[in-house]
């Protein structure tokens, strides 16, 4: 009879030591494989993901940061975004359109000395741009996996915003950028979305 008590007594307890288990441990509500309150396993793909290239030929570092999955910046958030931007302890900056035709490859018209008129010292559209050099190159035909970007760089072949405006306007009504599927430099409303951002760190 004692026996049997003990045996019962003893599924009571395991019962309850069961039923207690999921107070135990991981309390939170991902599917992580590890104990306690390890955050390893959830999504951060809503935060900006911050990588640095520097390109040994000018000594240059570039800071690439994509935006949150679905959005995109205008020109004020890629200005603010660059100025915030702390990685590797440097300061970082939007950069000029001659500084992002430095990252250009394989279209001999937007090399920095190339035929493309628009720089730094000449950014009016009327003046300086001539639309035979400056969109002179064909769509996926750049040297790196169809990209007329420098091997090594980091980040998608899209549309970057440059830090010059077009000075044919006053109010900045219009900044330029180079779109590295096409080696395209275009001018655009500031208001305007780029999806993917690159900063440029002197330092």
């Amino acid at each position: 009879m004692q026996k049997r008590f003990f045996v019962f007594l003893c599924g009571i307890l395991l019962c309850a030591l069961v039923s207690m288990a999921p107070l135990c441990g991981d309390d939170d509500d991902d599917n992580d494989s590890g104990g306690g309150d390890d955050d390893a396993g959830d999504d951060d793909s809503s935060q900006p993901s911050p990588e640095v290239w520097q390109d040994i030929d000018t000594g240059w570092n570039w800071l690439q940061i994509n935006p949150p999955t679905g959005q995109c910046y205008d020109w004020y958030q890629a200005d603010l975004g660059c100025k915030a931007a702390n990685a590797e302890g440097r300061s970082w900056s939007l950069p000029s359109i001659s500084e992002l035709r430095s990252l250009v490859t394989g279209c001999d018209e937007l090399y920095t000395d190339g035929e493309c008129g628009l720089t730094d010292s000449c950014s009016s559209s009327e003046d300086c741009y001539n639309s035979d050099a400056c969109l002179a190159c064909e769509e996926g035909q750049g040297p790196n996996n169809g990209c007329y970007s420098l091997p090594g760089l980091s980040g998608e072949c899209f549309i970057y915003w440059s830090s010059t405006f077009n000075t044919l306007y006053e109010n900045d009504e219009e900044a330029w950028y180079i779109d590295y599927r096409y080696a395209d430099i275009m001018a655009g409303s500031p208001e305007g979305c780029a999806q993917k951002l690159r900063c440029i760190s002197k330092d």
